[in-house]
């Protein structure tokens, strides 16, 4: 057995190529050819015989001699003989077959006999070649038996004599065998496909491991091995035999030599990393023919077992580049997340044992080399050799730390070096290896990567971290943060070389961050969701959009993105995915887990969470913005059961309990091109695609829950008091035909909808919303309003009976003279939007008039009601008109297409509920002045004004111009049209409310790389060396990684919470071992908060979230003061924000 480790690891290994199991071609094993097999296998060309005494000649008989004849195909042939008198001899001849490796043996261990046998081996003149005494000093002991190996020439007469040899204490006398082998197995490499005897590794498949057998003890087989042309195989060569691990009943502990063409011996048996298995190495060169003995170190008939057995044979004959080359900077490369050569099957369980690698030292100096098992099928225990470019063995390591090896070697820049990686434990096959080379300490010289000196006095030494360009916080789909400061990182590395090493390093902030709010993260209050066409939603900055596609999120007086957004169906010229467009939105619980989700309808087939369009999620129409609990974050996803359209008009409808008195589960009604549909929160579509029973195969575009509950016509007359009920109003149609339908008993199969009146209309239906009112005579009325691109509604069965609606009406249920149902309302253009409206009392108390709830419609009309000041907008009362500001600008194209009332709690809301409205307009008018609101404006009540009036969502311009980085450079509004509004609580638990987040903290983190073997520590300095800050871990239980956190970026335990600092101190860093005795290298990172950037070339900073700078002398009362100073006269850059921040 080799002595490199008394280990006997006989178990099969596995396959595992999960890491790469495709290598370099110098990676090989060898298929023994059918000459192999029947040299280990076969019968002999003589059989065994007993001889009298003095029955073979000697050598004073020559050339007289015993010929042995020599099998032309295996090279196999014997004889047998007797040394029966100490001091004589037999003499014996052969003839060479070929010009190869001849391996004789005189065999007395399988003779049964104790003869110490002695070999001469002569030529045809007899002259002596060689003389050998024994078979070298193996593992197990020295044999007794002779053996001699050399290189015949084709043809050539050679002569044996054997004798006993009594110096070695064994007996002069006994029986032996006389075996020869002059025919050797040949091996090669070859790129094309395999051959008998030959692999190639162009192809895994195909690829098949070599193997033999030894059949007796002192066998051995002998491969003739020639490595291939090409100046890359200028390289360390190695050969491994292995046992075979499909070899159950043998243990066989092999044994390896190399001989080159002439016959002399090279390399033996070096250590392996297997104790049973042979292993060598050496430096060769393209077309060198080798010769390879194979036999086993157990040379004893009592250990047959281990002696004679099954085998693999593998050879490496090109050192790899290292995967990741050697940067000739940072002097360091590697090759990591891969796998020793595996066989695919028949063959998976013989398994390469190595890895060998080559690279050039980029400079002179210590280098580290080191290899760590890891992946699904760790090494776990390697073995590391380091040689020069002449093949000379350098360093060894086994267990540098734990099982994993590392050299640390002095090594001369610009020449090449090999290194072998050694599997040292059966079963393991993936590891990553890194080299660095050469480091820049020196033992003989005071030079080190980093000082390691806290002392004051030499500050100036400390490595200093150079600040990177400044970044964004972005979310997982790259959309901007703009809560969260601009940030800037540095990042050094380093190496702890020997017990007790420490390096210092020092940074400057660029910014104070010196902060005490603690954030806000109770998820209060609500948002209000957009949707429509439009890309852009608010700004980060003037160089910096707000990126939003289909719907954004207004919230703290803010625009917020929803992660990618919504795309398609149209594609571009290369066939990437267009941005689509939301006309419906609607909060809906539709999974019961008590969270809603925000469905989103419309013109649009994918649904986008991340930068990368591969991830994109068919959606087809109809999207969830849904909590996904392994993200723990609101994400997009498709609706299960939804079978596709474009969807115009979602609502939710609570239907009537019918007459067994069960309460309906809400639904969302949902309508499109398809007709109508509904899901409901157990996720149950109603056959959506198939149009419902009355209801015919229109477009659905306005839907509308209608709540009804009629008073009792006569009193305590005879006549049926009617039951309260939830009319479902439908409206559909294109631009010359419409109908309104109507779903008005008890029924939550929505199975009876009728064509209202028994009318239809020339246009579509695009509104429908409910409203009640009472007249100044104290009647009562319930109805809905309904709007849209008809003028005329026309009797179905009377083409005469035609009334004029011009685009608006309201139909009044439970009046007794039919004449009066409905009411015109005049408007000169389209209707899109109604909403029920009752605004609160602004004062409570107070003076100002409390408005009467009424009827909000909104579209492209310039006048309804009779009042231009009811451009695109008006509120019908009931008994009258009222004008919120004075409407819209009558531009065309300037439209009004969504209307929302929402109970906000939002920053700068002082009353709820709050009018929201969109479209496609500029700008909003006031009864003094015009408001910017580009697509989005909100209705609320001015304390100081003690009125209502129209207020932007964002400051800034109205159509603002474009810039190099910036297609919509404003806080106001969207970029195009909003076509739909919904309330949305997307609130969450773990991430901070908008613009409400923890003040800022420096960030740090120290962790060792893959191939280090230390536990850090890190220790911050202020300017005057006191120690600010201290942390081993940021990550309990497990050691690593120290460093701080900064806990704006998401709620948290708060600890390990970064230090403060000031801006323009100098701070420093010590890298350090918790005992002090860990080594290796190290990454280390500092984040802090960075100056804001003057993104205009302005001369003006612009801050991440700002508001537009204004040259008016009054808006500099708005301005940011500076804190009041502190006890050294500093002063501090930013407010002390109460710890009951406004709710956003």
């Amino acid at each position: 057995m080799s002595r490199w480790d008394l280990r006997s690891l006989f178990g099969t290994r596995p396959n595992s190529s999960s890491f790469r199991s495709a290598r370099t071609p110098g990676r090989l094993a060898r298929l023994a050819g059918s000459r192999a097999s029947m040299r280990q296998g076969g019968v002999e060309t003589l059989e065994p015989r007993q001889y009298l005494f003095g029955d073979h000649p000697s050598f004073s008989d020559f050339p007289s001699a015993d010929a042995i004849a020599i099998n032309g195909t295996t090279g196999l042939g014997s004889l047998a003989g007797v040394i029966e008198q100490a001091g004589t001899d037999d003499l014996f001849s052969f003839v060479a077959p070929a010009n190869d490796f001849v391996s004789i043996l005189a065999d007395a261990q399988n003779a049964a006999s104790t003869l110490n046998s002695q070999l001469r081996l002569y030529n045809s003149s007899g002259q002596q070649l060689q003389l050998s005494s024994g078979n070298d000093t193996l593992t197990a002991g020295t044999p007794t038996d002779a053996w001699i190996g050399f290189v015949a020439t084709a043809g050539q007469t050679y002569y044996v004599g054997v004798r006993a040899d009594t110096n070695s204490g064994n007996t002069a006398t006994g029986a032996y065998t006389l075996r020869i082998d002059a025919i050797t197995t040949k091996m090669s490499v070859k790129a094309t496909a395999p051959g008998q005897g030959n692999l190639h590794l162009s192809s895994l498949a195909s690829t098949r491991a070599v193997t033999g057998g030894l059949t007796r003890v002192q066998q051995d087989v002998i491969y003739e091995f020639t490595t291939p042309s090409g100046d890359e195989y200028d390289s360390l060569s190695t050969f491994n035999v292995q046992r075979d691990p499909a070899d159950t009943t043998h243990q066989l502990d092999t044994r390896l030599e190399v001989f080159d063409s002439t016959g002399t011996r090279l390399v033996f048996d070096s250590p392996a990393g297997r104790a049973n298995d042979a292993f060598a190495a050496l430096k060769t060169l393209p077309n060198q023919k080798l010769y390879l003995r194979v036999r086993s170190d157990e040379f004893l008939t009592t250990r047959t077992s281990f002696g004679t057995g099954n085998y693999i044979i593998t050879a490496d004959v090109l050192a790899e580049q290292l995967g990741a080359p050697m940067d000739p900077v940072t002097r360091r490369g590697s090759d990591q997340g891969v796998s020793f050569f595996s066989y695919a099957n028949p063959d998976a369980g013989k398994a390469f044992q190595t890895s060998m690698y080559q690279f050039v030292a980029q400079g002179t100096g210590l280098a580290f080399i080191t290899a760590i098992g890891g992946g699904l099928n760790p090494v776990i225990d390697g073995a590391m050799r380091v040689y020069n470019e002449s093949g000379t063995q350098l360093a060894y390591n086994d267990n540098f730390a734990s099982a994993d090896p590392q050299v640390a070697i002095t090594l001369q820049g610009g020449k090449r070096y090999f290194v072998v990686l050694d599997g040292f434990n059966i079963g393991g096959t993936d590891y990553s290896i890194f080299v660095e080379s050469n480091h820049t300490f020196d033992t003989t010289q005071p030079i080190d990567d980093h000082p390691n000196t806290t002392d004051p006095r030499r500050a100036s030494e400390a490595t200093t971290l150079v600040w990177g360009s400044p970044f964004a916080l972005v979310d997982q789909a790259g959309n901007v943060l703009e809560d969260r400061s601009l940030r800037v990182a540095a990042l050094g590395t380093g190496r702890l070389w020997s017990a007790g090493d420490t390096d210092l390093f020092k940074f400057i902030p660029q910014v104070d961050m010196l902060g005490s709010y603690e954030g806000k993260n109770d998820d209060v209050g609500t948002a209000v969701f957009a949707g429509g066409s439009f890309t852009r939603a608010g700004t980060v900055n003037t160089a910096i959009p707000t990126t939003t596609y289909g719907v954004a999120a207004w919230d703290a007086r803010d625009w917020w993105s929803a992660l990618g957004g919504l795309w398609g169906p149209d594609v571009d010229g290369n066939g990437d995915a267009l941005p689509g467009t939301v006309y419906a939105l609607a909060e809906f619980d539709i999974t019961g887990d008590g969270r809603t989700e925000l469905l989103a309808g419309g013109s649009f087939t994918l649904a986008r969470n991340t930068t990368d369009p591969d991830d994109d999620i068919q959606v087809d129409g109809l999207a969830a913005y849904t909590w996904n609990a392994l993200t723990g974050q609101y994400e997009w996803a498709a609706v299960p059961g939804w079978n596709g359209g474009t969807v115009y008009v979602m609502t939710i409808h609570d239907g009537t309990a019918p007459a067994d008195g069960t309460d309906p589960e809400p639904v969302v009604m949902i309508g499109g091109d398809f007709g109508i549909t509904y899901i409901d929160s157990a996720l149950t579509f109603d056959g959506q695609g198939i149009t419902l029973p009355g209801l015919g195969a229109q477009v659905v575009r306005a839907i509308a829950s209608v709540p009804l509950d009629l008073p009792d016509p006569d009193g305590d007359g005879s006549e049926e008091d009617p039951e309260a009920y939830v009319a479902l109003v439908v409206g559909t149609g294109d631009a010359t035909t419409g109908d309104l339908w109507t779903m008005q008993s008890g029924s939550e199969s929505y199975e009876r909808f009728q064509q209202f009146d028994g009318r239809t209309l020339n246009g579509a239906v695009r509104a429908i919303a409910p409203f009640n009112y009472t007249d100044a005579f104290g009647t009562a009325y319930q109805g809905f309003g309904f709007g849209g691109e008809f003028t005329t509604m026309t009797k179905t069965n009377d083409p005469n009976d035609v009334l004029n609606l011009r685009r608006a009406a309201y139909f009044r249920f439970g009046v007794e003279d039919p004449t009066e149902e409905l009411v015109e309302l005049n408007a000169n253009g389209n209707v899109y939007a109604m909403a029920y409206y009752d605004a609160p009392d602004p004062d409570g108390a107070g003076g100002v008039d409390d408005p009467a709830p009424g009827l909000v419609i909104g579209g492209a009309f310039t006048n309804i009601g009779s009042s231009a000041n009811r451009s695109k907008i008006g509120v019908w009362e009931g008994t009258g008109w009222r004008s919120l500001g004075r409407g819209f600008n009558a531009t065309n194209n300037q439209d009004v297409y969504a209307l929302s009332v929402i109970a906000d709690e939002d920053i700068g809301v002082p009353v709820d509920p709050v009018l929201y409205v969109a479209g496609s307009f500029r700008t909003a008018r006031n009864v003094l002045g015009t408001v910017n609101a580009n697509r989005a404006v909100k209705w609320q009540f001015n304390e100081l004004l003690g009125d209502f009036e129209w207020v932007a969502m964002g400051s800034g311009t109205g159509s603002p111009t474009a810039n190099d980085t910036n297609s919509w450079p404003t806080e106001n509004g969207t970029d195009s049209t909003i076509y739909a509004l919904s309330a949305f609580d997307d609130g969450n638990e773990n991430q901070w409310d908008r613009h409400s987040r923890r003040s800022t903290r420096l960030s740090l983190l120290l962790a060792g790389d893959a191939d280090s073997f230390a536990n850090y520590f890190i220790t911050v300095y202020d300017s005057d060396f006191t120690a600010i800050y201290t942390n081993d871990t940021i990550s309990p239980p497990f050691p690593d990684p120290a460093g701080a956190i900064d806990w704006s970026l998401q709620p948290g335990s708060f600890q390990f919470e970064g230090p403060t600092v000031w801006g323009g101190e100098t701070y420093y860093i010590e890298v350090r071992d918790v005992t002090g005795s860990g080594t290796g290298r190290y990454t280390l990172q500092v984040i802090a908060d960075a100056f804001t950037q003057d993104d205009t070339n302005s001369a003006i900073f612009d801050p991440v979230d700002r508001d537009d700078f204004s040259d008016n002398q009054a808006y500099f009362g708005n301005a940011i003061q500076l804190g009041q100073p502190v006890g050294t006269g500093d002063t501090r850059n930013f407010f002390t924000l109460p710890n009951s921040a406004p709710t956003a």
